[in-house]
């Protein structure tokens, strides 16, 4: 539990400050934030033996079957800029 209070925790301070400051971590080089946060994330899960460790998985080809796999209908509307579906 303290371990997911603690990411929880960070996540959302770190999201907070991207909302509130992203011209300034942008003026730091800062182009990709959430990138940075998964590194950092990353590297603590490491630390803890969190399994797989970041270094044993692929996870960029991970990320791309799960956009095509599990999520495409989605996938294909955010990048066609369509609403989703309004059933009802």
């Amino acid at each position: 539990a303290d371990v997911c209070l603690g990411f929880w925790a960070l996540a959302t301070g770190m999201f907070g400050a991207v909302q509130s400051y992203a011209p300034l971590l942008a003026k730091f080089g800062m182009a990709d934030p959430a990138a940075g946060f998964r590194r950092l994330f990353d590297g603590m899960l490491d630390g803890l033996g969190w399994k797989p460790l970041t270094r044993e998985w692929d996870w960029a080809y991970a990320y791309r079957r799960i956009e095509c796999d599990v999520f495409a209908d989605e996938v294909k509307r955010a990048t066609a800029g369509s609403p989703p579906d309004q059933a009802g």
